[in-house]
């Protein structure tokens, strides 16, 4: 999956001598002044970087700090007490009060964006699409009984038995995450940015212990120009001349407050519930309530060993390799688990394009195909840092994909790969990869 970036100069990009941070960390304050939705550039913030020399094609934007402006996990951030809402704290205030980066308060903005009058019930209403089997594109999506006694009851319960109190939400925020990797393009004509993410891990109410149930929302970075989608990096690359604290907290939700407004979906991905196996959904805003939505390339596990899949996969093989092609719709299914692989003895080249094919799938990208145990962000103890993926960091490799060939993934520098030549050259057009997990 990785992708080496041409044209890249690392040796020009690997070095921050003294008087490039002052100015970078100058620069830093005026990029992230700006709080417009799809973000116009500012005059002075243009005319500051083209005096640097932070224009098209000069290759001179210091290297990317990862866990600053790509994976933001320190504690610092995920534990700001002003921001977020520690559960173990006494479950939150109970003052209808709802800090910017908690699931709460994101709960009611993706209601509001939903048209939804009542957040609480809202999200009352969200956690009871376990209680029930549901119809996702024709295919049934089952019940989970484990929902109501491991999550919704006994939020119900310290809210007081009748309405859910967000303020006393059972979920900690384990990481803030950049995907600008997930920008698209027609040509020239720029379709967004990419996206953000909110990453949380429910947390049992009595004992305060982590539960492996996450819950990640995904928010679009609007854009309509390549000024735009340029804009958003150096926004984001900005925090990296910025140390963790408060600063820096003030920085990233100048970022935050922006991209909140334009949610595109939540996921899960959870063994609690499920009980036997880990298990992914996605949810969508659709008549003013988050229902369950097609698993993103992702067939029902009904289609897994037959021919149809296989035909599928060997008319498509050039498209599979490349990351460009489009599960047919009526082949989505709502729910995905991490028990099988994708595979049928008629794929043609079972080795590379079937693989190619997993990768593209949720529970090809997030188990066998990457030797990863379904979640690449883990849940979080309190006042731990969340740990990663060997898929995401690139340690221990290689790994092993389904059929025992040896990977190498570092999916990490392959974001900050992206995010660099975006930097050092300019906007440029991608080709509309499948790449959404």
């Amino acid at each position: 999956m990785t992708r080496a970036i041409d044209h890249l100069n690392r040796d020009s990009t690997a070095k921050r001598n003294c008087s490039c941070k002052a100015l970078c960390a100058a620069t830093a304050a005026l990029l992230l002044a700006s709080t417009a939705c799809a973000p116009n550039p500012d005059p002075t913030v243009q005319q500051r970087s083209q005096a640097l020399g932070f224009v098209r094609g000069v290759r001179n934007w210091p290297s990317i700090d990862k866990d600053r402006e790509l994976m933001i996990r320190d504690l610092s951030v995920v534990e700001d007490s002003g921001r977020t809402i520690e559960p173990c704290d006494g479950f939150g205030s109970g003052s209808g009060d709802l800090p910017v980066w908690s699931f709460g308060w994101l709960m009611s903005q993706v209601a509001e964006q939903a048209k939804a009058s009542d957040p609480a019930e809202f999200v009352l209403n969200w956690l009871k699409t376990w209680d029930s089997d549901q119809p996702v594109n024709g295919f049934t999506v089952p019940r989970r009984e484990l929902m109501r006694p491991i999550i919704t009851d006994p939020w119900l319960q310290a809210s007081g038995g009748f309405r859910l109190d967000l303020t006393k939400a059972p979920f900690r925020l384990a990481a803030i995450v950049n995907r600008m990797d997930l920008r698209r393009s027609e040509g020239e004509q720029v379709l967004d940015a990419g996206e953000a993410r909110f990453v949380f891990n429910a947390v049992d109410s009595q004992t305060c212990a982590r539960i492996d149930f996450t819950v990640i929302f995904e928010f679009k970075l609007r854009a309509s120009s390549p000024r735009d989608v340029v804009d958003w990096a150096r926004r984001w690359h900005a925090l990296g001349d910025i140390e963790f604290g408060p600063e820096f907290n003030d920085a990233l939700q100048r970022i935050t407050d922006v991209f909140v407004q334009s949610f595109a979906q939540l996921r899960t991905n959870e063994l609690a519930i499920s009980f036997l196996d880990w298990e992914e959904r996605t949810f969508a805003n659709d008549r003013r309530a988050l229902l369950l939505s097609p698993l993103p390339n992702t067939p029902d596990s009904s289609f897994n060993e037959t021919s149809e899949l296989a035909v599928y996969i060997n008319e498509h093989a050039d498209e599979i390799l490349n990351e460009t092609h489009q599960v047919p719709s009526e082949m989505l299914g709502g729910w995905v688990q991490a028990n099988f692989f994708w595979d049928s003895p008629e794929i043609q080249d079972r080795l590379e394009v079937r693989h190619h094919f997993g990768m593209q799938t949720c529970n090809g990208c997030h188990a066998a195909e990457t030797g990863t145990r379904f979640v690449h962000i883990f849940p979080r103890r309190n006042h731990e840092i969340a740990d990663l993926s060997d898929f995401l960091t690139g340690e221990h490799m290689p790994t092993r994909d389904a059929l025992d060939q040896r990977r190498n993934f570092n999916e990490l520098k392959r974001r900050a790969d992206l995010l660099q030549a975006l930097l050092n050259r300019g906007f440029f057009p991608t080709r509309r990869t499948n790449r959404v997990h």
